[in-house]
């Protein structure tokens, strides 16, 4: 049985990172439009010049944390954990904790189509974290 590190090697998906982190969106979606998908969303980054590029890893929530938890363990190292929080008035779904967490997972980075709390502090960790 495959485990997610064999599915998603570490060291290309670094390699892709790179490469995509000096391309701007319009680039990246003319190139590969197969590969890349652009989110109406109005999500913003939640540290100065943040950049994220990698394969997505999405889970769907409804101000539930168990899923952004359950999905936090099973994403593979490099991959951008994507949460969309289906409710509309949404909890804090990401902090200090769960980001500081995705940084020594080596997740690529995080996405929130929703709220984060502590924002504060993600520059310290030099970590790519985008939300609404």
């Amino acid at each position: 049985m495959k485990t997610k590190d064999d599915l998603y090697p570490l060291e290309r998906i670094r390699k892709i990172q790179q490469e995509f982190r000096r391309m701007g969106c319009a680039q990246l979606r003319d190139a590969s439009p197969q590969y890349t998908h652009v989110l109406d969303l109005e999500i913003v980054p939640r540290i100065p010049g943040g950049r994220v590029a990698g394969p997505v890893f999405p889970v769907k929530t409804d101000n539930d944390m168990l899923p952004c938890l359950q999905a936090l363990d099973a994403a593979p190292p490099g991959a951008v954990l994507f949460i969309h929080n289906a409710s509309e008035q949404s909890e804090a779904l990401a902090g200090d904790i769960f980001v500081t967490a995705a940084r020594q997972q080596n997740l690529g980075g995080l996405v929130v189509n929703g709220a984060v709390r502590d924002v504060d502090f993600f520059p310290e960790l030099n970590f790519p974290v985008f939300s609404r």
